[in-house]
């Protein structure tokens, strides 16, 4: 994230020494836009996430997480998919 955000700004400055005006000022804009993007998404949204704002959506996700009771009888969560695991369940269905 960082690198690719400081490659298109530093592309975008290339902009700034252009003849025309506007395309100067629009190369100008992008890079300060971005650097304001980067720190935003570095600094502002993990302390965002650290407040209530980080508990409001931490609610949100667990009441839309499928219970594990309703998986399996017994509570029991389902066993991962393994490939050693998945050959036999193929071998004891071909029997």
């Amino acid at each position: 994230m960082t690198q690719t955000t400081m490659v298109m700004g530093l592309s975008l400055l290339l902009l700034y020494p252009s003849q025309l005006l506007l395309i100067g000022r629009f190369g100008w804009v992008m890079a300060a836009l971005l650097g304001i993007a980067w720190l935003s998404s570095v600094w502002l949204l993990p302390a965002l996430l650290a407040g209530p704002l980080g508990r409001i959506t931490e609610g949100i996700e667990s009441h839309f997480q499928v219970n594990q009771s309703l998986q399996r009888p017994g509570g029991v969560p389902p066993e991962p998919v393994t490939a050693s695991g998945l050959r036999a369940a193929v071998a004891t269905q071909g029997r």
